[in-house]
Order: structure tokens, then C-alpha cells, then sequence
């Protein structure tokens, strides 16, 4: 009885090695794209992490910054006010990001908390219009057949202003080694008409997972696509996304002292 227990134990322990063994996840897919509606358009586009900008002094700048650590985050932003040489004009700054992660560790489930950070906030004046969204979504598996969590704000095209976000933690029971795909979006675009009006958009979005409170660390660890990262930057040292949006707006506003020189 106690050689069979033993080699129950033994049975119990390997199995769950096993099971721990990580998974050669698929790698991040990420599609970037900024412009404006010149003919033909102004344009930049990429699939690898980092910042792409346009910046005209007549009409504004669009940028896009997508960082896949210290935690996968998109930002994007866009500011347009033609002046008397460019009557109309169109800029937006949009990607996706798509990636895998799952939990390794014994069969079974575990609670894991999500902290997800985000918004969209844009303005616009008469003879202008904006379009903004941020969006992540959490899938239960690569058939992409039910979503489990996320968060998403759209504004459709507008003038005036619109201003919504998310900053809260999702608590969820997820299962052990099972591959888990998630969803990341932020789009900014920003069209004026009129001399002398203006338009402006900006959008972010960043989710961070963690274990909820009792996981063993030692049992237990996420597994995320290469080159994605799953922490807060140290205190003090501002995201890749949101040192982004601080330079676009200095941008936004050697633009606007242009301008007014002119």
C-alpha cells in the first residue's frame, strides 16, 4: 500500500510536469497604419513594435506607438486644422494587435485578475469631425468562438467632443494550459473642412494579467507570444504609450504656434 501511494504520488507529480511544459505560442500580430488623404495618401505602415509619425506645419501630424513590453500597449493619435493652402484634409492613426498566453501549471483552473487600462478622447470644431475607438477583447480559445472579457469604446464619427474610459480589474477562472487569445485595438482619426477649424483624437489601451489572491507561484505562471511582456513599468517611468501621447501633444502644440506665426 505505501509502494502504490508512492508511485500515485510519483504519477500525481510528473503529470503535472508535463502539463506545466510551455507551449511555443504563435507570434504577436500587429498591423500599424498612419496617413493622411493626400492623392496619393501620405502613408506609413508596419508589423513590428515601435512608433511611426507624419507631421505636416500646414495641417498637423498623426503618430502610433505599439510596444509589446514591459506589457503590450497601443496609442494612437491624430491632430488636423488646415490653413489656407490646404483646404480639407484627413489623418488617422490606427493598429491591431493580436497574441496568445496561457497558464501553466497542474490541470484545472485558476482565478486570474485582468487590469485593464484605456480610453478614447477626442474634440472637434465646426467644419471638423473625429472618429475614435479603443477595444480589447479576450477570446476562450484560437476559434475565437466566445469572449470572455474586455472592454470597447467607439465614438463613430463626430464633432463636439467625446471623452470615455476604463480603468478597472476583471476577475475571471481560467483553465490550465490552454492557449487564450486576446484582441487590442486603438484608432484615432481626425478630418477638418474648414479653414481655421480644427480636430483632434487619441486613444490607448493596455491590459495586464495577474493571478488572483492563494496561486501558488511556484505551481503556477503565465506563458505569453514572444516578445510580449506582462508588467507596469517601474513608478515613476511612463509606458511607451503614454510618453507617446505627451510628445504628440507637444507636437500639437509647436503645430498650433505655427499657425499662428503664419
Amino acid at each position: 500500500m505505501v509502494c502504490l501511494r508512492s508511485l500515485l504520488a510519483c504519477a500525481v507529480v510528473l503529470f503535472s510536469l508535463v502539463a506545466a511544459e510551455a507551449t511555443v505560442l504563435p507570434d504577436p500580430n500587429l498591423a500599424a497604419d498612419v496617413l493622411f488623404n493626400f492623392s496619393p495618401p501620405d502613408r506609413q505602415s508596419s508589423n513590428i513594435f515601435g512608433s511611426l509619425s507624419l507631421s505636416d506645419s500646414r495641417f498637423g501630424f498623426v503618430s502610433f506607438t505599439s510596444s509589446g513590453t514591459p506589457s503590450p500597449s497601443l496609442a494612437a493619435s491624430a491632430n488636423i486644422g488646415p490653413n489656407s493652402t490646404i483646404l480639407s484634409i484627413f489623418g488617422r492613426a490606427a493598429g491591431v494587435l493580436t497574441y496568445g498566453f496561457e497558464i501553466l501549471g497542474p490541470t484545472g483552473s485558476v482565478p486570474v485578475l485582468i487590469d485593464a487600462a484605456g480610453f478614447a478622447s477626442a474634440a472637434a470644431d465646426p467644419g471638423a469631425s473625429f472618429a475614435v475607438a479603443s477595444i480589447w477583447t479576450l477570446f476562450d480559445s484560437t476559434s475565437l468562438s466566445n469572449v470572455l472579457a474586455g472592454d470597447e469604446i467607439r465614438s463613430g464619427q463626430l464633432t463636439g467632443s467625446f471623452n470615455q474610459s476604463f480603468n478597472h480589474t476583471v476577475g475571471l477562472t481560467l483553465t490550465t494550459n490552454h492557449i487564450f487569445p486576446v484582441f487590442m485595438l486603438a484608432d484615432a482619426g481626425a478630418a477638418a473642412t474648414d479653414v481655421g477649424s480644427h480636430a483632434a483624437a487619441d486613444a490607448f489601451v493596455d491590459p495586464i494579467f495577474s493571478f488572483g489572491t492563494g496561486i501558488d507561484s511556484s505551481l503556477y505562471s503565465f506563458n505569453f507570444s514572444p516578445g510580449i511582456g506582462n508588467s507596469r513599468p517601474v513608478a515613476g517611468v511612463p509606458e511607451p504609450g503614454t510618453l507617446a501621447l505627451f510628445s504628440s501633444g507637444l507636437l500639437f502644440l509647436v503645430f498650433v504656434g505655427r499657425r499662428r506665426t503664419v
